[in-house]
């Protein structure tokens, strides 16, 4: 619930003040769900909880661009914020973001940033048989990449590790064709 950005100097071991993130079109804080990912050059992208909002910071240029808001799901026809358990995860092979939205929900999307455009994929985070305790990320959940594969902890009191084969062709505008793949923890 800020508007606070913060870097850290591994070299003095001290935090430092960075640009504001931006209030948006209704002037909102950064509230839980909001989520961050590096590209490992010179952008941290950022979805911000509690709204639809997504924004680039230029670690050069110490400022923020508004992008692409990540929409509503065409699949479940959902009208959907991000909420906790939200996660980014940089694809540096194919340059793409990958993200959920958190908030009991089973979108699973990646963003291409050279067409600041999000592409929900025909995939979700599934939902194995089993009952309420068993639902999709609320908090807790947590993603990476590596290797051509995005792994991600479900979260949610469970123990689901999953892998999403990120290094099969994607298809801007026709989802992803990489299959989520429960992993053994």
């Amino acid at each position: 619930n800020t508007y606070e950005f913060f870097g850290y100097n591994l070299a003095s071991d001290s935090w430092f003040a960075l640009a504001n993130v931006p209030g948006g079109p209704k002037n909102k804080k950064a509230k839980y769900g909001s989520c961050t990912a590096y590209d490992g050059d010179n952008t941290v992208y950022m979805l911000k909880g509690g709204t639809y909002e997504f924004y680039a910071y230029s670690i050069q240029q110490d400022e923020w661009t508004a992008k692409a808001s990540l929409r509503n799901s065409r699949n479940t026809g959902r009208r959907k914020k991000v909420k906790k358990g939200a996660w980014l995860a940089w694809d540096p092979e194919f340059e793409k973001l990958y993200a959920t939205k958190g908030g009991k929900t089973t979108e699973f999307w990646y963003y291409d940033p050279a067409r600041d455009t999000w592409v929900e994929t025909n995939d979700t985070i599934p939902i194995p048989q089993g009952g309420r305790r068993l639902r999709p990320p609320y908090s807790g959940a947590f993603g990476e990449y590596g290797n051509g594969k995005i792994y991600f902890l479900k979260g949610n009191k469970t123990l689901e590790f999953w892998r999403y084969n990120a290094n099969f062709p994607l298809h801007p505008g026709g989802g992803g064709d990489g299959g989520i793949q429960t992993l053994t923890p």
